[in-house]
Order: structure tokens, then sequence, then C-alpha cells
């Protein structure tokens, strides 16, 4: 269920490009990565959530950082 939330949210993102909610959508897209990967072990889900992390700290216009560096927090990575 955690990779159809992820894949929901990102769909979200690509559908509403001007959405006040495209924030919280990318991060919802990264929490519920690590949820996928929490949820059934597969490197492949930790691996994507870090891409999407990255991609998403890298934005001059991401407005939630301390989240998503708080939840790498969680899974080992800073």
């Amino acid at each position: 269920a955690w990779r159809e939330r992820r894949e929901a949210w990102r769909l979200f993102i690509r559908d509403h490009p001007q959405s006040p909610r495209l924030d919280e959508a990318r991060v919802r897209v990264i929490e519920a990565g690590i949820e996928a990967w929490r949820a059934a072990g597969e490197g492949e889900d930790l691996s994507r959530a870090r891409d999407d992390a990255e991609a998403y700290l890298a934005r001059d216009d991401a407005r939630q950082k301390e989240r998503v560096r708080r939840a790498l927090e969680d899974v080992g990575e800073r």
C-alpha cells in the first residue's frame, strides 16, 4: 500500500503543478517511500526515497527541508 501511496502523490505532483499542496506532496512521496522500505525491506524503495529526498533538498522552493532531513535520519541518513 505504501508504494501505491508514493506513486499517487507522484501523480498528484505531475497532474497539479500549480497546486498550493505541491510542497507537501513532494514530502509525502519521500515519507511514503521510506514507509514502503520499512514495510517490505526492499533496498529499491529506500534508494528511491533517498533520490527523491536529495532532489527535494536541492530545491530552492522546498519549505520542509528539516522534516525531510529528520525522515532521513530515521533511516540512518544525514
